[in-house]
């Protein structure tokens, strides 16, 4: 949301008022962006576990600690090659999270103290958002020099994401379904049944989740 917020700064919509609502070849564009971004992660995300079970765990690297760990493992298994194009996909990837994941506390703990924050303002402008992301990304970088296990980080963080993943879509089927939010936009009933599907189906794999953790 933060990000739509910027975008639309960019285009000159400096005012709460100038931002809002939304044509409609507007909204055809974001929901094409949508699908598209959903499809291809998604994609990405299959490819990489069928690797890492085709390379790692095939070949009995289960206590994987850090990238250089699976770089270093996937070495001899697949060859120089897959050793640097790992090394390159996690650098590429760590620029591209850096700006979004850092961003997004910042945006996060500054939206709730009402403090001024835009990545389009200089610093001088929104000092208290910037410190906030540049002490978000020193904490993500000193994991690494404390000797965290950043890969078990990973996968809690995954597990905690999945959990929260049945109220958060709840909440947005609930957003997206209300006249006075949506100004009149809302869900169709079919995404609305949709909506609640996912909720449904992400909320019995939480808890079959947590159920394997007992046992």
């Amino acid at each position: 949301a933060s990000q739509q917020v910027e975008e639309e700064y960019c285009l000159g919509r400096r005012t709460v008022a100038a931002r809002q609502g939304a044509t409609r070849q507007e909204l055809k564009d974001s929901k094409l962006d949508v699908f598209t971004g959903a499809f291809i992660s998604k994609l990405i995300t299959y490819f990489i576990t069928l690797t890492t079970a085709a390379t790692l765990f095939a070949h009995g690297h289960r206590q994987i600690e850090t990238a250089k760990d699976a770089a270093a493992a996937l070495n001899p298994i697949a060859g120089p090659a897959a050793y640097w194009l790992f090394a390159l996909g996690v650098i590429g990837t760590g620029l591209l999270a850096i700006p979004t994941l850092a961003g997004s506390s910042a945006y996060a703990v500054a939206e709730a103290l009402r403090w001024r924050a835009s990545l389009e303002e200089k610093p001088s402008l929104a000092p208290k958002f910037y410190t906030v992301l540049a002490i978000s990304m020193l904490l993500g970088m000193s994991l690494i020099y404390l000797h965290f296990n950043v890969v078990q980080m990973l996968f809690w963080a995954s597990i905690f994401n999945g959990i929260l993943a049945p109220p958060s879509i709840a909440l947005v089927v609930l957003l997206t379904s209300n006249p006075h939010v949506m100004a009149g936009r809302v869900n169709s009933k079919s995404l609305q049944a949709l909506g609640w599907i996912s909720v449904a189906l992400t909320a019995a794999t939480a808890m079959a989740l947590l159920v394997s953790f007992i046992h």
